[in-house]
């Protein structure tokens, strides 16, 4: 019940904004001085109304197939046996799987927005920085070894795997 009224509220709001949009940008229309004239814009607007209901009905659809999409990456990163991080250009965790966050001993709430860097033993951290300036200059995977550190400040020996994945410059 919510969600129609909602839904209401919404197409109420449309429609005056449709209007007060029609008041400042169009000049005053004269109704069609004949009644087969007036019939003709009639149609015309049945037409566009059914035109813009289908193409709602497919933004719809395509909308719920990259929501099912998302669920299935979702899943796939979320649960991959594997530690999976996401990082920014500046080198900060912007997303971790569960077994990332499960490696490092780390909560992955408290992951986000810190630099990965803090993880890597002193020992490896300029052979992980190079490999990271790298990654952001090529096109290709890069691999390299690095020695991460948990929170109970254990040593783990690791091969990181990545490439820039969407726009290069975020």
């Amino acid at each position: 019940m919510r969600n129609k009224k909602d839904a209401s509220i919404a197409a109420a709001q449309l429609l005056q904004r449709a209007e007060e949009k029609l008041e400042v940008t169009s000049p005053v229309v004269h109704p069609p001085a004949t009644e087969p004239d007036a019939l003709r814009l009639v149609l015309e607007l049945q037409v566009y109304q059914i035109e813009l209901e289908l193409q709602n009905e497919e933004l719809q659809r395509a909308r719920d197939e990259t929501g099912a999409w998302l669920n299935l990456y979702t899943g796939l990163y979320d649960f991959a046996p594997v530690g999976y991080f996401t990082l920014d250009r500046s080198g900060c965790i912007r997303r971790a799987n569960l077994a990332g966050a499960q490696l490092l001993g780390v909560d992955r709430d408290r992951l986000v927005n810190l630099a990965f860097d803090l993880y890597v033993s002193r020992d490896t951290r300029d052979v992980f920085a190079s490999f990271f300036a790298g990654v952001g200059d090529g096109h290709s995977k890069q691999t390299c070894e690095v020695v991460l550190q948990t929170e109970e400040n254990y040593p783990i020996n690791v091969r990181i795997d990545a490439g820039i994945y969407g726009d290069k410059d975020q």
